[in-house]
């Protein structure tokens, strides 16, 4: 049997807003757009593999759907989205 190939995402931290967080497929979170994180920038915490639903801070196939049509997902701990939103 072969190994289903994943892709790799990375979870960020706003540097001056502990609660805002970011997914990204770049590991130095390049492709989020500017001003996202307050101009602080965006702390590296982890990779993790995307749409391991053991391995993300809120819903995995949210951030997997998310960062598939654009590269990146953005959210604020604590507000997980809705299903469909």
């Amino acid at each position: 049997m072969q190994g289903v190939m994943t892709e790799t995402a990375y979870l960020f931290q706003c540097r001056n807003d502990a609660g805002l967080f970011a997914v990204s497929t770049h590991e130095n979170a390049d492709n989020i757009p500017p001003g996202t994180a307050w101009y602080a920038g965006w702390r590296l915490c982890r990779a993790f593999a995307l749409g391991d639903p053991a391995a993300a801070v809120v819903n995995p196939g949210r951030i997997a759907t998310r960062v598939s049509s654009v590269g990146y997902y953005i959210w604020r701990d604590g507000l997980c989205p809705e299903p469909g939103r």
